[in-house]
């Protein structure tokens, strides 16, 4: 998850890279002839020539990836609520484990001394087999359970490395969290700012974008170039005399 992020944070960083080369200009044409224009002679003639679209166009781009870049940002906030969201689903269920861990460590404590009792009592001649059985029994299934316990622990303990993109194993701690619980406001005002309902709001302003680019592709585009030809040969001025150009 918090590769995720990150890839969403560099997406962001990629609209806005987008930001700073909005004139998106087609290839400069070069070219170059040489041959039999006018007369047996070896004409030349090179040119250089560059297409531009309206100001428009470009405006509208650079509107599009501004909108790109925001639907990123809402998408970024999006995530980091998601992992948020579950981070805390992770932690609160290794404290509902620890918690149960801490009971059963009492209650080991508590048959554990039963069991002793019980063993002491049979020696005695005090209680019989099955009491001592009874009380062997109940401490097993206790340490099974804290088996399973200590098993989601870890289970946990692997979830919270994988959200948080750490090799670090983390344990929660959560006694200022206990003290500091306090029920959730049922209000719907939050709603307008919600991650979740701002990356719909930008996914319509980036549509919206990009029908004004596409629409803008139908403009005219103007080229400015450069050209240069020689003409060798015989030419007349006053349609008479001839004169040799080289």
């Amino acid at each position: 998850q918090q590769l995720e992020l990150q890839a969403e944070r560099k997406n962001t960083e990629y609209w806005r890279q987008l930001q700073t080369a909005t004139a998106d200009l087609s290839h400069t044409q070069l070219g170059a002839e040489y041959g039999n224009i006018n007369s047996v002679f070896n004409d030349t003639r090179f040119f250089i020539s560059q297409s531009f679209a309206l100001p428009v166009v470009y405006r509208r781009q650079r509107n599009f990836y501004r909108a790109g870049e925001q639907a990123a940002l809402a998408r970024v906030g999006l995530k980091q609520l998601e992992l948020h969201k579950e981070v805390k689903l992770v932690f609160y269920n290794l404290v509902d484990i620890m918690e149960r861990q801490k009971m059963l460590y009492r209650l080991d404590t508590i048959y554990s001394r039963f069991m002793n009792a019980a063993a002491l009592r049979l020696k005695t001649g005090e209680a019989n087999v099955l009491e001592k059985s009874t009380a062997e029994a109940q401490v097993f299934q206790l340490k099974l359970q804290q088996g399973d316990i200590e098993a989601d622990i870890r289970r946990g303990q692997r979830q919270l490395q994988w959200l948080l993109n750490t090799a670090d194993t983390i344990l929660p701690e959560y006694s200022d969290a206990l003290n500091n619980l306090s029920p959730v406001a049922d209000s719907t005002a939050g709603l307008r700012v919600h991650p979740a309902v701002k990356f719909q709001m930008e996914q319509v302003n980036i549509s919206g974008a990009q029908a004004e680019v596409e629409r803008s592709k139908l403009s005219p585009e103007f080229t400015l170039g450069y050209s240069n030809m020689s003409i060798r040969g015989y030419q007349t001025k006053d349609g008479i005399n001839q004169q040799f150009y080289d």
